[in-house]
């Protein structure tokens, strides 16, 4: 007997975004993104949550150096906390520059 997994629409919910915190149409090719959760803010879930990069239109996953395609809560005791105790996502192309982190949802690093 075959049994299909999967989660109902009660258990999951898959959001996509197409733009950034100013409107403007999501390219990590191009920029550089931050996705900060403030200190007691991570997504409100009873058990799983993951960040995954899809290259569009195809839908697959976007090939990077680091072999990293999601991120996701199990990773959650491995992430560094900044001294908030937040954690910042970054999203982008190339290694991460040292700059100051913007606080907001998927906010718009600059160029590179």
């Amino acid at each position: 007997m075959l049994i299909p997994y999967g989660n109902s629409k009660q258990e999951a919910m898959y959001p996509i975004y197409a733009v950034d915190a100013n409107g403007q149409k999501l390219d990590a090719a191009q920029n550089r993104y931050t996705l900060r959760f403030a200190p007691g803010q991570l997504p409100p879930v009873n058990a799983f949550w993951s960040l995954t990069m899809y290259e569009l239109p195809s839908t697959l996953l976007v090939a990077n150096p680091l072999n990293r395609y999601l991120i996701n809560s199990p990773m959650l005791p491995d992430l560094k906390r900044d001294a908030e105790g937040g954690v910042t996502l970054y999203i982008q192309h190339v290694r991460r520059a040292r700059t100051k982190n913007p606080i907001g949802c998927l906010r718009r690093v600059g160029h590179s």
